[in-house]
């Protein structure tokens, strides 16, 4: 039968390997996300405008779906892309 820890601090402050982090985003986090997003769309507001224009073509409308995957598999693989090695 596999043990289960708690997640208690240690004396240094850090939390044990494979402690639960806590809540996925702070009340502070949740603002700099909101304050991102809206960067992000600023600067590519005409590029997500024309996104959407070529959706409506039935030979581009996978357009608005392909940025999503592509988000969702970084976000599934984050640990093991975070590990490679850093180039340019």
């Amino acid at each position: 039968m596999p043990q289960t820890s708690t997640a208690q601090p240690t004396t240094t402050g850090r939390r044990p390997q494979g402690a639960h982090p806590g809540p996925w985003l702070t009340p502070l986090g949740w603002v700099a996300a909101v304050l991102a997003a809206g960067a992000f769309t600023c600067m590519f507001w005409e590029i997500l405008r024309r996104s959407f224009l070529f959706s409506s073509d039935p030979n581009w409308s996978h357009i608005v779906i392909v940025p999503l995957i592509s988000v969702y598999y970084v976000f599934q693989h984050k640990e093991r892309l975070a590990a490679q090695p850093k180039r340019l």
